[in-house]
């Protein structure tokens, strides 16, 4: 185990701190989507804005779970085994992409953000786990996406 453990790579911090920062880019789009989607369809309803307890809470549940969990199956798993079966990488980045893509639909029909800053979303984590090589990155993408983009919408509105 110990040998196993020094053969993982560390963490490059550069590529947290880039994650950081194309997740602020994506969230940007999202939060006009978002706000054009509420105007467009009144439901401004939507005015309780979470405290700080809550808006970290939601981020530890993403960064200890949900986003741990989608990031280690889609780039993770997913992506080593369409790498075994000689596809290539945009190919790799294709099929993750659209699985990732269609398993987030909810049964409604989907708004303009489920066309627009959820692909922008998953492009961004794609990219960060193909240039880095790690899955660090993207969790951190991935969480930080969950817990601001709704937080933002009800901030604007």
């Amino acid at each position: 185990t110990k040998r196993k453990w020094s053969s993982i790579s560390q963490i490059n911090w550069k590529w947290i701190f880039l994650s950081l920062i194309c997740t602020s880019l994506v969230l940007i789009p999202a939060t006009i989507v978002s706000v054009y989607i509420i105007k467009d369809l009144s439901i401004a309803e939507h005015k309780d804005v979470p405290g700080i307890f809550v808006v970290i809470g939601i981020f530890l549940l993403n960064i200890g779970l949900t986003a741990v969990w989608e990031e280690v199956f889609f780039r993770g798993l997913l992506w080593g085994y369409l790498k075994k079966l000689r596809f290539k990488i945009w190919q790799i980045a294709l099929v993750q992409f659209l699985i990732f893509w269609l398993l987030h639909y909810d049964g409604q029909s989907p708004n303009l953000s489920y066309y627009i800053s959820l692909p922008l979303e998953i492009f961004v984590q794609t990219l960060l786990v193909y240039k880095s090589k790690q899955l660090a990155p993207s969790i951190i993408s991935h969480a930080l996406y969950n817990t601001f983009a709704p937080l933002l919408w009800r901030f604007s509105v």
